[in-house]
């Protein structure tokens, strides 16, 4: 973040000279917020404009006043013109307010907010869900928006567009038309967004890692999603991350692109993590043991536990944990959509720790 000394002369010199403009003149999609933490968070939006050049106006303040200003960032086409603000030195549990400055203008019409994660002991409230309808402007949305949880956890099938292709203008065009739901912008506008993808959203129905849009899928979700450091690392890599919330922490796997064919024969070797995936996730739940009261590991897919209905019935190395790292343990799963095309509506879901 750029000093506030600092920031009014840019902000004099950035925008003095430009006319006034329509938002949509400038903005095609967002402003959308995610990977909150006591001092830091990540905005990314998208341009209409090629080659614009796009600031974060960041304040306490509602009406943008005493603003911080972000570094800027260019709308290019190999990004799909989306910008992407870092935010550093935030305040913890502290309510920002920001819009994106482009084209000579501040865009108020479009101000989004969120509020950093507290430090040790706090209450707080989140959301989650899965499956929604494509693009779906549900009154649901309003409904979370209205409880204004600290933050929204998609669990999977963000969308059902079920892309098998390597192509990542398809994947580019499922984010712009969820993201054009009026009831979805306005919440991912307010509400930061948290997202690990399932079957649909990420290669189409019951999809493994021999999905042959694996790589467009996994790199469109970096270039869209704030996210959280990924575990392993950028790239053409699983989408898994972790992530705190004062003395609780979030573990989300992706069980999608590492995920063994559902045909593979059911030895030792199948799995849905992956070995470095699932090492890792061992790993997270060891650590956070001793440092975190309640651990929520976020999967995408559900627990069946009974004979006959689970696609990989090989026993878990993971049920040695049980006696540790499990004790504290809450587990949250999508919803199994049974090839559901059109999943129902359903009620948003709420934990306060």
């Amino acid at each position: 973040m750029i000093s506030t000394r600092a920031m009014l002369f840019w902000l004099a010199l950035f925008f003095s000279y430009a006319p006034a403009s329509r938002a949509d003149y400038w903005l095609e999609r967002g402003p959308w917020s995610g990977a909150i933490t006591p001092v830091s968070a990540v905005v990314k939006a998208k341009l209409v404009r090629e080659a614009a050049l796009a600031r974060l106006v960041v304040s306490t303040n509602s009406d943008l006043s005493r603003p911080m200003l972000s570094a800027a960032d260019t709308a290019v086409p190999e990004r799909n013109r989306v910008v992407s603000f870092y935010l550093t030195d935030l305040q913890p549990n502290v309510i920002y307010y920001y819009a994106v400055g482009a084209g000579g203008r501040v865009i108020t019409e479009k101000r989004g907010r969120f509020r950093t994660f507290p430090l040790g002991r706090a209450s707080f409230t989140f959301a989650f869900a899965s499956c929604a309808r494509t693009a779906s402007s549900n009154p649901v949305f309003t409904t979370i928006l209205r409880n204004n949880p600290l933050f929204f956890l998609n669990d999977g099938d963000f969308h059902y567009l079920d892309i098998t292709t390597n192509d990542r203008a398809r994947f580019r065009e499922a984010y712009d038309r969820v993201l054009s739901s009026p009831a979805q912008a306005e919440l991912y506008r307010y509400i930061p967004f948290v997202y690990i993808w399932d079957d649909h959203d990420f290669a189409g129905n019951n999809s493994s890692r021999a999905a042959p849009s694996r790589e467009a899928a996994r790199l469109t979700y970096q270039e869209y999603v704030p996210h959280y450091p990924l575990g392993a690392g950028e790239g053409d890599v699983p989408i898994y991350q972790a992530f705190t919330v004062g003395r609780v922490r979030f573990v989300l796997t992706d069980l999608r692109s590492e995920r063994s064919p559902s045909d593979q024969p059911d030895d030792e070797q199948k799995s849905m993590l992956g070995a470095r995936q699932k090492a890792w996730f061992k790993q997270q739940l060891l650590e956070a043991r001793d440092s975190y009261p309640l651990i929520f590991w976020v999967s995408s897919v559900p627990w069946l536990g009974q004979a006959g209905a689970n696609y990989y019935p090989v026993a878990r190395s993971l049920e040695r944990l049980r006696d540790g790292a499990a004790r504290n343990r809450r587990f949250h799963q999508g919803e199994p959509d049974q090839g559901r095309l059109h999943p129902p509506r359903r009620r948003p879901h709420a934990w306060r720790r």
